[in-house]
């Protein structure tokens, strides 16, 4: 059995759903748009399975590949929500599409200091000219990750 990596789950995830479709629903993922009672359901339900190393599905079921690696995290719980976030960010580093910039770029101001981080470090992967003043500010962000995401990043797209 192959192992799971973020690159193999998002090239997955735009194999079943296509690119097109796959990076729709990643950017609403990472934008917040899609209720943490909506995960349960379907695609979303399969797009966090395949963006999660299969530990999201909130419902506990595993889609039909028969993983059983990691413990499932019921991303119905606020406190687990940002999960859903983070790894619709880091998924988007493996679109190679700059239009997955946006949505990242937004989430440099989520709430939550790993969704910055993960998409700081998206940022960084996608390499993309351009984007150091969005990124600037992080570098003084209260978490330590975030700011040593940012410097990282900064220092791949430059």
């Amino acid at each position: 059995m192959k192992r799971w990596t973020p690159a193999k789950g998002a090239a997955a995830l735009f194999r079943q759903f296509g690119a097109d479709v796959g990076r729709a629903c990643l950017a609403s993922l990472v934008r917040g748009e899609v209720g943490s009672a909506e995960f349960v359901n379907e695609p979303w339900s399969t797009v966090l399975a395949h963006i999660g190393n299969y530990r999201a599905p909130a419902d506990r079921e595993r889609i039909s590949t028969g993983r059983d690696e990691g413990t499932l995290l019921d991303l119905s719980r606020a406190g687990n929500a940002y999960w859903g976030r983070s790894w619709a960010a880091r998924a988007l580093a493996y679109s190679g599409d700059e239009s997955s910039a946006a949505p990242l770029i937004q989430a440099l101001e989520d709430h939550h200091w790993r969704v910055r981080m993960t998409a700081a470090q998206s940022l960084g992967r996608l390499r993309l000219r351009g984007l150091e003043q969005d990124l600037l500010p992080l570098l003084d962000d209260e978490h330590p990750r975030v700011r040593d995401a940012a410097a990282l990043a900064l220092e791949r797209i430059s």
